[in-house]
């Protein structure tokens, strides 16, 4: 009896892991061939921000509303072992003035890009690093009591771990842990400091070729001061992931 045909579809093994822009999920199985496919990512942020006036040493604490954003990524398959990816996404930040405060403007679009790769060490395990640009918020006080957010594009560079934690039939859940460096920058208004940034994650991947799919959760706080203040942003993060366009080279 003949054996039943193989689904070479590179849906089979969907690639990419992201608590907020990673690399591609590690595989318990891998192709010979090299592939090439996209995803699409729709994600759902909430944010607190904390600030210390450098001279008088009063704080700060800001909230966001439940913010809704989208990302696009394009990842490579080179070998077995190693994997590539791009992305590129986008979200609008709404702030919640508090009492006493007010905020203008109360709302900010934000952007990011950037780039990495994945080695899989071995079923359970893989190593992650990727170098980013993505825009951050700091404060700026205008006003007695008026404070005004203003974005700026951070360059940051990350190492992390990914670790296969149980698979059951096509799902897997995985967990993922980073550490990483926001680099100095400077703009009209901020000198800003060289920071540090450390993130942590969890993503149920289906890898049916039919359900190419996959949810996730992410913890990340950022402490990086400026020549103003001390700043810190942590933020929380849920996506849904969609594999498409898969080539096989």
């Amino acid at each position: 009896m003949d054996s039943a045909p193989v689904d070479e579809s590179p849906h089979t093994k969907p690639l990419a892991s992201e608590p907020f822009a990673s690399g591609p999920p590690i595989r318990s199985e891998v192709d010979e061939k090299v592939e090439s496919f996209f995803s699409i990512k729709a994600l759902f942020s909430f944010l607190r921000f904390d600030g210390t006036d450098a001279v008088t040493g009063a704080s700060s604490v800001f909230l966001s509303d439940l913010n809704s954003g989208l990302a696009l990524g394009w990842h490579q398959r080179w070998s077995p072992r190693i994997e590539s990816h791009l992305s590129i996404d986008y979200q609008t930040v709404r702030i919640t003035p508090i009492t006493g405060k007010t905020l203008d403007p109360s709302s900010l679009p934000l952007t990011g890009f950037g780039g990495g790769a994945q080695w899989q060490v071995n079923e359970k395990w893989a190593l992650d690093t990727s170098l980013s640009s993505g825009q951050e918020i700091f404060w700026k006080a205008t006003g007695f009591s008026a404070l005004s957010p203003r974005s700026v594009p951070i360059t940051r560079a990350i190492g992390g771990l990914a670790y296969n934690a149980v698979k059951v039939k096509h799902l897997k859940l995985q967990l993922t842990a980073g550490w990483g460096l926001a680099m100095a920058t400077s703009s009209a208004e901020f000198s800003i400091k060289n920071g540090t940034l450390y993130r942590l994650g969890t993503e149920l991947i289906s890898e049916d070729s039919r359900q190419p799919i996959s949810v996730g959760f992410g913890y990340e706080k950022l402490s990086q001061s400026t020549d103003i203040s001390d700043h810190s942003r942590i933020m929380v993060t849920g996506f849904v992931k969609y594999y498409f366009g898969g080539i096989k080279n």
